[in-house]
Order: structure tokens, then sequence, then C-alpha cells
């Protein structure tokens, strides 16, 4: 109430003594997992690896679910889309390695379909006999859906790295979100 003035369901005061229209939250109209359904081994130590086998959880005796029209698709480790948008995409790793190494983890993208670079990287170490979990996520606007692409790779420093896998529950994922339009 201002000025015997009430404002409707739709609208609040704003700080400068004006009423002002309430926007939407952001929902997203999808939500899409993938996982690694077995163990994962990047093969070599020294060389920056793509992350492969990735899959479509079907977890829902756990009650897990994806939702929406599914937009993301998979192929060689290298994720597309089918429509323009914002997309928040949340990488989530977990394992172990074949000795002490230090590590660095990456979401790559690219926007001619061809040459990847790291948008996002996370710097490791784990001691002999330990295991690793980590999580790396960004926003990311995709409007060109021939050319921008994602996909997440994997340095080890000095010894092999092996990515956990299953089928009865989420290890190694990943998530695509899409947020709205990107127009």
């Amino acid at each position: 109430l201002n000025g015997g003035s009430l404002a409707s369901s739709s609208t609040f005061w704003r700080g400068d003594g004006a009423w002002a229209a309430a926007t939407a939250a952001v929902t997203p109209d999808n939500w899409q997992y993938f996982s690694l359904g077995s163990n994962t081994s990047q093969l070599s130590s020294s060389t920056q690896s793509v992350i492969t086998g990735w899959g479509t959880p079907s977890l829902n005796a756990r009650l897990l679910y994806n939702f929406g029209t599914q937009y993301t698709s998979v192929s060689s480790g290298n994720f597309s889309f089918s429509t323009e948008g914002y997309y928040k995409v949340l990488f989530r790793a977990s394992g172990s390695t074949h000795g002490a190494t230090e590590y660095n983890s990456y979401l790559d993208t690219t926007t001619n379909n061809s040459s990847y670079s790291d948008a996002i990287d996370l710097n490791g170490y784990t001691s002999t006999g330990a295991g690793f979990n980590y999580m790396l996520e960004g926003i990311f606007k995709i409007t060109d859906t021939s050319n921008h692409k994602v996909r997440f790779s994997v340095y080890p420093h000095s010894a092999n790295m092996t990515f956990a896998g299953n089928t009865s529950r989420m290890r190694t994922y990943c998530r695509f979100e899409r947020l709205g339009t990107a127009s």
C-alpha cells in the first residue's frame, strides 16, 4: 500500500517509491544427464584425453530422471545441441589414479566444430592409492547448433587416471540444463 494504491501479485514496490512489474525467475525447460556406465581409463599420462564412453542413465528406480525435451546428444565425447539457448553445464568426476599425479581437467568448447580450447580448467593432485572427486560448471550461450559444442578432457601429468562409472548410481556424470533462449 502506497498513498492509497495497492500492488497486484505481479508488481512490487521499488526503493525509489514506484511500483514495478515483477519478472519471472529463470526456469529450465529441460534437465538431461549423461554418465559413464563403466570405469573408463584415460590411457596414458602426459597426454590430454577426451573423456568418452558417455550414455544416458536409466536410474528411474532411484528417482533420478531426465525431463523436458532432450536437446543434447553425444558422439565420441563431443556434446552437441539441437536448439540454441543458454545452457548450464555441470561435469562431476570421480575415480582413482595409478600412482601419485598432478592433473588438469578441462571443460572444452568449440565455435567452429573443429578446434577445441578450454573454457574452464581445474588443477588437482592425487597421492598414490587415493581417489579424486571434482566438479566443473559453467553457463554457455549456444547460438550456432552446427558449430558450438562442448567436451570434457583430462591431462594427467605422471600417472594414468580411471574415471568411475556405474549403471546403478551416478559416479562420473554430466548434466545439461537449458535455461532459456539465447536470442
